[in-house]
């Protein structure tokens, strides 16, 4: 039997000593809670995304139990919320965001998804929630996830994937785990070499916790199933120092890319699109450059606070093959 161990030598007054072995604790903590999470998964991956496709069987081989939520199930549970419920939660959804760009009947969609999926993680006890929106989950829902998704970050600490990326549900959670606040989730976007930054962004899911001004928006791919606009976050990021994780699995194993940076204040771009820009520390055309041709994915989690040690013993711990980037 294989025992994972880390040797920590130093005397009892060395300050670095105890670091490092707080750092090993976190990863153990975390790699525990990676072997026993249990992820719920509404549909599948977007199609054409082969980057993020992966089957049930390799994500157990890290640990995880995936289980499967029908669509007829997130209908049933749509059905048992009741308007009390739903207007309950947009009363206290209003004391925290600006809401004066959407619809009421978009904002009751919205509201009552968020209640359907809530009682689906307490009644199933899951700690991740992987889903496919877009002509699937919005088929049932009649409206986009991400606000949904984005409560669930905030209220339960549930790590999230959109588009059916299990890889990057998984590296939320493990973000997560390590930042103790909920990570943004994002695409490769555009860079600035004035800032040497990269502004990242996707389609509106953001824990209103870490955004400078919460603002709700009409999404900006309303897709097939989707009745009026749908509720998403238009909103950047609040500055701080932040650890760019992504996952990918690929013929010789898990892949986990790091890269450490510092997200700056931006005004927000008027893109219905939850964003954030990334100041890094090395030139950024040539950062992006070795990001493309180590094969990274173009979905990613940015989390706050610098964790790559962290992430170095987890990938010891676990098997995961990683790549780190100064």
């Amino acid at each position: 039997m294989h025992i994972s161990y880390e040797s920590f030598i130093g005397h009892v007054d060395e300050e670095n000593v105890y670091l490092r072995l707080a750092q090993y604790a976190k990863a153990a903590h975390t790699y525990a809670g990676l072997r026993n999470l249990k992820i719920g998964k509404i549909g599948y991956p977007y199609p054409g995304m082969l980057d993020i496709c992966v089957d049930d069987a390799v994500v157990s081989s890290l640990g995880p139990k995936v289980e499967i939520i029908t669509l007829s199930e997130v209908a049933e549970q749509l059905q048992a919320v009741t308007d009390e419920e739903t207007f309950l939660f947009m009363e206290e959804v209003k004391k925290e965001c600006d809401y004066s760009r959407i619809t009421e009947e978009d904002f009751i969609r919205a509201a009552r998804l968020y209640r359907a999926l809530e009682n689906i993680v307490h009644k199933k006890g899951l700690k991740a929630l992987c889903v496919h929106d877009y002509e699937c989950l919005s088929t049932v829902s009649k409206t986009v996830a991400e606000f949904a998704l984005s409560y669930l970050e905030n209220r339960y600490g549930i790590a999230a994937g959109v588009e059916g990326d299990m890889p990057n549900c998984i590296s939320a959670f493990i973000a997560r785990s390590f930042s103790k606040v909920s990570p943004m989730f994002v695409d490769w976007t555009m860079f600035d070499e004035e800032d040497n930054a990269i502004f990242l962004q996707h389609n509106g899911k953001a824990d209103p916790a870490i955004l400078l001004k919460p603002v709700l928006s009409p999404s900006a791919e309303p897709f097939g199933g989707v009745e009026g606009e749908g509720v998403v976050f238009e909103a950047a990021a609040k500055p701080g120092k932040v650890t760019m994780v992504s996952m990918i699995y690929r013929d010789s194993g898990w892949y986990l890319f790091a890269a450490e940076g510092e997200a700056i204040e931006k005004e927000t771009k008027p893109c219905r699109l939850n964003q954030m820009t990334v100041k890094i520390n090395s030139p950024v055309k040539e950062f992006l450059e070795r990001i493309c041709n180590h094969g990274i994915g173009h979905h990613l989690n940015v989390a706050y606070s610098h964790f790559i040690t962290e992430l170095r013993y987890l990938a010891k711990l676990s098997g995961i093959n990683i790549i780190i980037e100064k």
